[in-house]
Order: C-alpha cells, then sequence, then structure tokens
C-alpha cells in the first residue's frame, strides 16, 4: 500500500468512527421536552387570572414571554407538587422553603396575603404548567387532529397564549435560578 492509500484509509476510518460516535450519542440522548399547558380545570383558568393580577410577569417568564429575574416557569407543574407549591406561595418567607442567593429585591416574595382559595387557583395554574417529550405531543396532537403544540400560537388546545400574557407567577423552582 502507498503512502497516499493509507491517508486515505486512515481518514476515512476516523470519518465512520466519528459517524459511529454521534450516533451512539444521538441515539442515547434523552428526548427533548417542551412546556405544555393545558387549563383543564376553572381553577387553573382562575389563577391565570391571579398570575395575571399579581403582576408575576414582571419577575417571570411563560413561553418567553415576561421578566428573567425569577426565572421561567415553564414546565413548573412537571417540577413540582402542588402540595410543594402551596406551602411555598403560602410561606410567610419563601426563601425558608428554598433560599436564594440573589439581591433581596430580587428574591420570591411572600404571597401569603393572598386569600387561600386565590392561591388554591394560582397552584392550579401552575400545576398545569407540564412539560413532556416532543414526540409525545406531536404523536397527542397528531391523535387529536389538532396543530402541533410549538408555542403560545401553536399549543393545541390548550390557553398558552393566554398563559403567555406576560403577569407574574410564582417561584421558579429550578435550582440554578436560585428563586422559587
Amino acid at each position: 500500500m502507498k503512502k497516499g492509500e493509507n491517508v486515505v484509509w486512515g481518514v476515512a476510518g476516523l470519518i465512520t468512527l466519528a459517524a459511529v460516535g454521534m450516533g451512539y450519542v444521538a441515539y442515547n440522548a434523552p428526548p427533548q421536552v417542551m412546556p405544555t399547558y393545558q387549563l383543564d380545570s376553572p381553577a387553573a383558568a382562575r389563577g391565570e387570572m391571579v398570575y395575571r393580577e399579581q403582576g408575576c410577569s414582571s419577575c417571570h417568564k411563560i413561553w418567553d414571554l415576561g421578566s428573567s429575574r425569577g426565572g421561567p416557569l415553564d414546565g413548573i407543574g412537571s417540577r413540582r407538587d402542588a402540595e410543594w407549591l402551596s406551602r411555598y406561595l403560602g410561606a410567610e418567607n419563601p426563601q425558608i422553603l428554598l433560599p436564594s442567593t440573589r439581591k433581596r429585591i430580587y428574591q420570591m416574595p411572600s404571597f401569603a396575603h393572598v386569600p387561600e382559595d386565590r392561591r388554591a387557583d394560582l397552584v392550579a395554574y401552575l400545576s398545569s404548567l407540564k412539560e413532556r417529550a416532543i414526540e409525545e405531543a406531536h404523536a397527542a396532537a397528531a391523535t387529536a387532529g389538532e396543530p402541533l403544540p410549538g408555542g403560545p400560537a401553536g399549543a393545541a388546545n390548550s390557553s398558552a397564549s393566554s398563559a403567555s400574557s406576560a403577569s407574574g407567577a410564582a417561584p421558579d423552582p429550578a435550582p440554578e435560578n436560585h428563586h422559587d
């Protein structure tokens, strides 16, 4: 074999190895998730109004609408259960449940002053903000004959557009945000 042939075979081998490695990584990657919002109860719909009235979007984002000071709330219903959200929102000092490293002005305020029934509605709304695998969302939309979920305007049978109505929300339990 000539020197040039060895180079060609070596490059071909490296390309093959890289392709196999990339295929392995792609095959074993966790499924992508997307936020989905189904206001499937009157309490969740009322909770969306509480979210707006309390100005939660001045600190939080849903569907990329709102402020990023307090972190996004997309998928919070998959990360925190209703009991935790209820305790957190009702705490006189939410930092006791989830310490924050942010300046005091940017820390999660207490919602203990909000009447319990309205806090329960807010919890129902936040609990409805779930994540699910993109493939599952597409399959569910296709089965139902609905448009594919993908954003406030494209989220099938959800109140994503109203959820994205830029008005505050409750705690974001994402640990990297240190603000819930």
